[in-house]
């Protein structure tokens, strides 16, 4: 949920908004004085402040581009002014919705791109603040400001990033069973330039492969990440989602159901075949086939140790398919008719 005064909606639509913020709630809320000046969705108002602020914000959390949830749907709260007591009126009409929406509990954020004055903690308003942010943080739902600092005012210029700061990270497979972050963290101002050298020394030769052993545990090597730290520099490797236990290594199966016409085949597997959306088995069904275009494939752990399953109706039983694309020796399918 987005709290926001004055996104460009107009502007926006005419060049990126469609393309960018493609999940956009068709209900707006409105404070109670935005009403009554008539104030529309849409409507642009650039007499304070920059006007893309809100929208960078709005960006950054669910753009279709390089939004942290891209699915999400922004809802607006239009407003008239960036005064305290319309910033309570705008929290209210938030929290007001999801009490009157308890599914959007836990899966709710507030963001707030607003400028104004100064606040004033004593000011006699604030308590109205604290309540209805508490009352929607006790709902699990957060909320988080969008502020930059210019560095104006003394007492704000700590904490900020150093201008030529390098700490890196990046993840890789996003969505599926291989997603894994690498990170490069080291102190701003450091005289430090990452190399390619000490990235395949540190990321692959120590943290990827300096772990492999004759573990029972793990026979396949499956790997785990880690940190290694080289003085100042930290060098980090995190998996990023849920696996099956290591020890169970590879594993596959392949069940068949007859359906008159055609046998409806389920295939499943751990280790292999785990970074592509099933597009190497996707290559290799296809082949045999029925219809074009039925392969059914989802990432999710199962109590028989998947950690992905996929479908299609087929003419034959795809075992090639699935020890192409890594499956263990002994993969099969069975059940068949």
């Amino acid at each position: 949920m987005k709290e926001e005064e004055r996104v460009p909606f107009m502007a926006l639509r005419r060049l990126i908004f469609v393309q960018e913020f493609p999940h956009v709630s068709a209900t707006h809320l409105f404070t109670p004085e935005a009403r009554i000046l008539g104030r529309k969705a849409g409507e642009e108002d650039n007499s304070v402040g920059p006007p893309y602020y809100g929208t960078c914000a709005a960006d950054k959390a669910l753009g279709a581009q390089y939004g942290a949830a891209k699915k999400a749907t922004l809802t607006t709260v239009v407003m008239t002014r960036p005064m305290l007591i319309e910033k309570i009126a705008a929290f209210t009409q938030i929290r007001n919705d999801i009490w009157a929406h308890p599914e959007r509990r836990k899966f709710s954020v507030v963001t707030m791109s607003i400028v104004g004055p100064n606040i004033n903690y004593g000011h006699p308003l604030m308590p109205f603040l604290r309540n209805v942010i508490g009352n929607m943080m006790e709902m699990d739902v957060p909320v988080v400001v969008c502020a930059g600092n210019d560095a104006m005012l003394p007492e704000h210029q700590q904490g900020g990033l150093d201008k030529d700061s390098g700490s890196i990270a990046r993840r890789y497979n996003q969505g599926t069973m291989d997603e894994v972050s690498l990170g490069i963290d080291y102190a701003p101002g450091l005289d430090f330039k990452p190399n390619m050298p000490d990235c395949v020394r540190y990321m692959l030769a120590e943290l990827t492969d300096g772990c492999d052993g004759n573990d029972p545990n793990n026979p396949e090597n499956f790997k785990g990440g880690g940190t290694m730290k080289v003085g100042p520099v930290a060098y980090q490797i995190g998996p990023q989602t849920a696996r099956q236990p290591a020890k169970s290594g590879l594993q596959g199966g392949c069940d068949g159901t007859y359906k008159v016409l055609w046998d409806e085949f389920t295939m499943w597997g751990n280790g292999f075949a785990s970074s592509d959306f099933g597009a190497a088995l996707k290559g290799q069904v296809d082949d045999c086939a029925l219809l074009p275009n039925t392969w059914d494939f989802q990432y999710g752990l199962g109590s028989d140790g998947r950690e992905w399953g996929g479908q299609v109706p087929h003419g034959r039983v795809p075992e090639r398919a699935g020890k192409e694309a890594g499956a263990p020796g002994d993969f099969g399918c069975s059940g068949s008719g």
